[in-house]
């Protein structure tokens, strides 16, 4: 073979190592085992070891690329050893040897004099950024993509690049909490793939640029963002299921199970024998979301445990943190606290071993998670707080943002408990500096939820005319940005804060206890924190359903009960307050709201309740408001850690209007209708849990 041919080969192999990196590899190996030229032989060392880089096979790829350091260093191969180096300093940075990999990207741009070597140079650039995130100075980070944008200005060439410096810009811009400006670089990354007709691309930015419109708040464009990456993909045979990932994601939180549950079991199936580890990290963290939203734990430690066994093998470390403190959670929640401790020791002594300051940031906050679930209110004051001075310093917007959230939960937990004013004013500066902070982000998902929260603690503090503002301009908001849930829990807060009016005084606290628990579970809800217990037997066994009715003379009134005694003094108080102030704040007006409510608290018993509220006929009513006809409201209640288990409302309200449109008249329903509505709801959310309980009246 002559140096023109072998050379040719050579470049047709590196020119294929993305699409058909088998026969790139194929082309490698029968050049090394026939060249007698040790440049050739570098040249392919260095594109055999990017495959097995690619593949994950960090071992091997390192091997190869310091067999091919000491060739170069051995005779002056300049070019080849910068590209070797560089090979290296990637491994060592995802390792987390970020110290290491940050000399030898010096150590190679000291090498690089041509004009004409910019994307060695880029390259170079791009793995400091990516070793300085890893050590938590995002700025820093950014600086070096922000460079490489400056290097290839006035090029009319190298679009493919300007479209990957766009996205890694976008990137850093995204973990600074600065939406809007990776917004604008991600659509600049898009625009260049469309013109470019780089389908891989489109695909890539296409699904981060939907994340980061989720993050502004516009659903409605970030879900067409995700289908047409989708259908790209498709189209074109591109086997990179990220975005069909991150959509299953976006479903999850939307509350579509069942359509996120399809995509992830097709997923798993389809990954059961790829070679992709990156991908199949993904895929097991976002599913064992899935579960840890849905309340199923045993399934979400499957999952971690599949993600952390990838990453080991693999030595893909870029989410160990990530998965690390989420078995964390799982743990907590499957009451076993020595094993939580465990997982989120093993997180920090790793955050700090990589030099992360963002990393041990994400493990105090998950800290002070656990240590507020546990009444542990000082450590997790101190935890949190360290959580925020760090973050501060690191510029990660994010998490200074959680950190202040869950400050503010902290102080209304002991509240709540010891009635200190001082407790609930230093709730309500955290929730306001909070607030102020999300708006100037841009952050309309996080702003909204916390004028959510704003709202029912001017409620506490009989400031009503504060809090009706405050859900006016969330459910305008939500409104305009297509927030559908955002805007029907706004609803129901206003709606909550206006029945008010016609409360007792005598029952002012416990309406405040119900404000409380409502501010607290937002809370829970924009910081991620899903501790609960795992689902039992005993905890589907102890709901109970009540029928309330708005009685034309009466008012409201309990009319049927079932698997609960309405006379039981220990229930009576509970039973008074909420269905007095759920029917005024539901039956407002001309006409009744109809349709299903809640999530909301009930009584003094960390419960929770779901209301179908509808008219119905009943022949004992003459007035003229609804002839013949009355308001009534059937009422689900259960433990607080069963919230999960019910998130599929869209099924929930479909089996309460099938059962209910059979009833002609109210005067039907009696106990055991209401106990056969209960057991059918509980026994078709069982199975979604994949839980193998069989409920009976």
């Amino acid at each position: 073979m002559t140096d023109f041919e072998t050379q040719t080969k050579i470049e047709l192999a590196q020119s294929k190592i993305l699409e058909d990196p088998d026969n790139s590899k194929l082309i490698f190996e029968e050049i090394l085992s026939k060249t007698g030229s040790e440049l050739v032989k570098s040249r392919c060392l260095n594109g055999l070891a990017k495959i097995d880089w690619d593949k994950g096979l960090s071992e091997f790829a390192s091997e190869k690329y310091e067999k091919s350091i000491q060739i170069c260093q051995d005779h002056n191969y300049r070019l080849e050893l910068v590209e070797a180096l560089i090979g290296k300093a990637i491994i060592l940075i995802f390792q987390g040897e970020n110290d290491a990999g940050i000399n030898l990207c010096n150590d190679a741009l000291e090498k690089l004099t041509n004009k004409d070597e910019i994307l060695l140079k880029i390259r170079a650039n791009n793995s400091l950024a990516h070793a300085f995130y890893n050590k938590g100075s995002i700025e820093k980070s950014l600086t070096y993509y922000l460079d490489n944008q400056k290097i290839l200005e006035g090029y009319d060439k190298y679009d493919y690049e300007k479209a990957r410096i766009s996205n890694n810009i976008s990137m850093s811009y995204v973990s600074l909490g600065k939406i809007e400006e990776a917004a604008k670089y991600f659509k600049i990354a898009y625009d260049i793939c469309k013109k470019l007709k780089f389908n891989k691309g489109i695909v890539v930015v296409s699904n981060n640029l939907a994340e980061s419109l989720i993050l502004l708040g516009k659903h409605n464009q970030a879900k067409d963002y995700f289908l047409e990456g989708i259908q790209v993909a498709h189209d074109n045979d591109i086997h990179d299921v990220s975005i069909e990932i991150t959509y299953a994601g976006y479903l999850t939180e939307q509350g579509k199970f069942a359509e996120a549950h399809e995509i992830f079991e097709k997923l798993e199936k389809t990954f059961s024998m790829t070679k992709y580890q990156i991908q199949k990290i993904d895929l097991y963290s976002q599913f064992a979301n899935f579960w840890i939203v849905r309340g199923n734990f045993e399934e979400a430690k499957k999952q971690l445990k599949l993600a952390l066994d990838t990453i080991d093998k693999s030595e893909l470390t870029e989410q160990r943190i990530n998965i690390l403190i989420s078995l964390a959670q799982v743990y907590q929640g499957l009451m076993d606290s020595k094993k939580s401790f465990e997982y989120l020791i093993e997180a920090d002594k790793y955050a700090w071993g990589r030099n992360s300051e963002v990393g041990a940031a994400q493990v105090l906050i998950e800290k002070g998670k656990i240590n507020i679930e546990k009444h542990q209110y000082y450590e997790a004051e101190l935890a949190l707080n360290r959580a925020f001075w760090i973050s501060e310093k690191t510029h990660h917007n994010g998490l200074q943002l959680n950190a202040k959230i869950l400050l503010a939960q902290n102080y209304l937990i002991q509240y709540k408990k010891t009635k200190e004013k001082l407790l609930l004013q230093k709730a309500s500066k955290n929730i306001e500096e909070s607030l102020f902070f999300s708006k100037s982000k841009g952050l309309v998902p996080k702003y909204v939820t916390l004028l959510i929260i704003q709202g029912a603690l001017y409620n506490i503090n009989m400031q009503t005319e504060q809090a009706i503002q405050n859900f006016t301009e969330a459910i305008k908001i939500s409104s305009e940005s297509s927030l559908e849930n955002l805007k029907r829990i706004s609803e129901e807060f206003l709606a909550l804060t206006s029945g008010q009016y016609t409360q007792e005084n005598s029952l002012k606290d416990e309406s405040d206890q119900l404000f409380l628990a409502l501010a607290v579970d937002e809370i829970k809800k924009t910081t991620d924190s899903h501790y609960s217990s795992s689902i039992t037997l005993k905890d589907l066994q102890d709901t109970f359903m009540v029928l309330f009715k708005v009685d034309e003379v009466m008012g409201p009134m309990v009319l049927k009960a079932n698997n609960l005694d309405p006379e039981d003094p220990l229930w009576f108080k509970d039973l008074i307050l909420c269905g007095s102030l759920y029917t005024s704040a539901l039956g407002q007006g001309q006409t009744y709201h109809q349709g299903l409510f809640g999530i909301l608290p009930f009584g003094q018993r960390n419960l929770r309740s779901l209301i179908f509220a509808i008219t119905l006929n009943d022949s004992s009513q003459k007035q003229e408001r609804q002839h013949k006809k009355a308001y009534f409201l059937f009422t689900l209640i259960f433990s607080e850690k069963l919230k999960p288990f019910f998130q599929d409302r869209q099924k929930l309200e479909s089996i309460f209007q099938e059962e209910i449109e059979n009833v002609g008249d109210i005067n039907l329903i009696d106990e055991k209708w209401l106990g056969d509505l209960r057991k059918k709801i509980l026994n078709i959310f069982s199975k979604d849990f994949n839980l193998s309980f069989e409920i009976s009246n």
